[in-house]
């Protein structure tokens, strides 16, 4: 993945194994700020589905204080803000 283009506006998902915050520090060295707007789906339209909510520097605390498990989706970016708006 690359991430040359970290600094646009438009919201970034992400896969795979992103928990460790590995990838995610390459985004903040890329120029994407660590207050970015963060989200976790885990188990997405499961019965076990979980949403979490951060910031890109907090998101890999929260989850591994979480305890995420894949399949898990990290969305980053303003569309997080406006999520509850969305949801209906």
């Amino acid at each position: 993945m690359g991430f040359a283009g970290a600094r646009r506006r438009y919201a970034r998902r992400l896969y795979g194994r992103w928990t460790d915050g590995g990838n995610l520090r390459e985004l903040i060295v890329h120029g994407k700020s660590e207050a970015s707007p963060a989200a976790v789906i885990e188990q997405g339209t499961g019965e076990a589905e979980r949403i979490l909510i951060g910031t890109l520097g907090s998101i890999p605390h929260v989850c591994r204080r979480m305890k995420v498990k894949n399949p898990a989706l990290l969305i980053i970016g303003e569309v997080v803000r406006v999520r509850k708006q969305c949801s209906g």
